[in-house]
C-alpha cells in the first residue's frame, strides 16, 4: 500500500485522500472520462503485456493478480464494483414491478 500512496503522489503532486477517485484525471482530479478510461487500460494492457479484451477483464485480472500477491480481500471488495452496498436489492429477492 505505501508504493500505491508514493505513486499517487508522484503523478498527482499530493498524497491520496479518502475522497480520492483512485486513478483520477490529473488536470482536475475528477473521475475519467468513459473515453480516457478505455485509452487508458488499453496502454495498461499493453503496457504490462496482457491481451487487450476490455477494461471488465482487465479489472478481472488486476483482482487475480492482487489476490494471488496477498491482497486482502476485504480492501479488494471496497476498490471493485463488486462493493456491498445496503442500497442495493439483490437479485432473486422477489421485489420486482413487472407482472407476471
Amino acid at each position: 500500500m505505501v508504493l500505491a500512496r508514493e505513486g499517487f503522489e508522484a503523478v498527482y503532486g499530493r498524497p491520496p485522500r479518502p475522497d480520492d477517485f483512485i486513478v483520477p484525471d490529473p488536470r482536475n482530479m475528477a473521475a475519467r472520462t468513459p473515453s480516457q478510461a478505455t485509452k487508458a487500460h488499453r496502454r495498461d494492457a499493453e503496457l504490462i503485456g496482457v491481451p487487450n479484451k476490455g477494461s471488465h477483464a482487465l479489472r478481472r485480472f488486476m483482482i487475480s493478480a492482487a489476490r494471488s500477491n496477498g491482497a486482502r480481500s476485504d480492501v479488494l471488495e471496497q476498490i471493485t464494483h463488486n462493493a456491498r452496498s445496503s442500497a442495493s436489492t439483490p437479485r432473486g429477492s422477489g421485489r420486482s414491478s413487472a407482472k407476471r
